[in-house]
């Protein structure tokens, strides 16, 4: 499995979305059949991260060849609280 991973406060959006682009494609060509998936936390509601997550999805599969199969989210759930 390849991992790859970009913080945020030192990578510019333009580099951030080069390098996932990049990624994406190199992990498509070493092996068509995996399944690639993009994860990231902050996923669960409407919000702008969200926006931004299907607009890179939408981009990174416009392309001749699907490049991202599925989206995953974490998130923290504590038992403990009963709404």
């Amino acid at each position: 499995m390849l991992t790859f991973y970009c913080v945020l406060s030192s990578c510019s959006i333009v580099h951030l979305q080069s390098f996932v682009n990049v990624a994406f494609e190199t992990a498509r060509q070493i092996d068509p059949s995996a399944k690639l998936y993009i994860n990231d936390y902050n996923l669960d509601a409407p919000n702008p991260k969200v926006d931004a997550v299907v607009a890179l999805v939408k981009k990174l599969n416009s392309g001749a060849t699907k490049l991202v199969d599925g989206v995953g989210t974490q998130m923290h759930l504590n038992v403990s609280y009963l709404y």
